[in-house]
């Protein structure tokens, strides 16, 4: 308990000095340009994680996410590509300003997921306003048959996160903040409940390449039995018109913000890391 309030108060203390050092009013600047900074990211994932992107309103997004089996699997597996894998469905819609909410359903556990997103503060180009802060609460329920759940209650785990970004020219970073629980989990010595320090980052190489890169830093373990590890991944993000296709490398098999932080039961440095891509389709509603 006391490592737990220990890590909160540096959490805490390192979010509130990332929006401090971002927020400072620029001074010097005498524009009245108020507009809203474009492209702090283009999706609503960096690659599993969420990012302060918001769809414009009555834009809904279509997407599709895959992920393989591991490098490690090595050349009769084809390195992964033979599977198992993991797909999900997504449909996300904008039917207010700066608000959205979404659905999707996955292969891994048959999970079924929902959430709502809101965007409290929006950079501003004039720097009165130098970062963008975002808000997230998503819900999961396991319908696989082979679960050993005695409860429907059961089924069910939750995230909950606060995101803070920053856009300097082409870079732009992340650092958030992320609630996990799970009403049941596998062994009695697990914790239902864990908590997580995010971050990303995107350069923006030209028109349509950019680089992204994600990280979800466990406070602590939250299962004494299984080994588990921080969610990591790097991609190459190609946008169009219309479309966003992510394709990326990380450890994480699950697709869902409970699967990738809470449970990522894979390392880089032993090859466990797999090939992933998300495709997004945008449609005016």
């Amino acid at each position: 308990m006391k490592n737990i309030k220990k890590n909160l108060i540096c959490l805490t203390l390192w979010i509130t000095g990332y929006i401090f050092v971002f927020a400072q009013p620029n001074t010097e600047d005498k524009t009245i340009d108020t507009t809203i900074v474009e492209n702090v990211f283009r999706s609503s994932r960096c690659i599993n994680q969420h990012t302060t992107y918001i769809l414009p309103y009555r834009i809904m997004d279509f997407r599709i996410s895959h992920r393989f089996g591991e490098f490690s699997s090595g050349a009769y597996n084809f390195y992964g590509l033979d599977g198992p894998a993991n797909i999900a469905l997504h449909f996300e819609y904008s039917p207010i300003k700066n608000g959205m909410f979404g659905i999707a359903r996955s292969s891994l556990y048959k999970m079924y997921h929902g959430f709502v997103k809101y965007q409290v503060l929006s950079q501003r180009n004039n720097g009165k306003m130098p970062i963008s802060l975002t808000l997230f609460a998503g819900a999961y329920v396991n319908t696989s048959k082979n679960a050993d759940f005695t409860l429907p209650l059961h089924r069910w785990s939750y995230v909950n996160q606060i995101m803070a970004s920053k856009k300097i020219k082409t870079l732009t970073t992340q650092v958030g903040f992320a609630h996990v629980h799970y009403n049941l989990v596998k062994y009695m010595t697990d914790k239902n409940t864990s908590y997580y320090i995010t971050a990303g980052v995107r350069w923006q190489m030209n028109k349509y390449f950019a680089l992204t890169g994600e990280y979800a830093y466990k406070l602590q373990p939250n299962s004494k039995v299984d080994k588990l590890y921080n969610n990591a991944g790097i991609g190459l993000e190609i946008q169009t018109f219309g479309h966003v296709f992510q394709m990326h490398v990380t450890n994480a098999f699950g697709i869902f913000e409970n699967q990738a932080l809470a449970y990522t039961s894979t390392q880089w440095r032993n090859g466990g890391v797999r090939f992933g891509f998300n495709v997004s389709r945008y449609f005016g509603i």
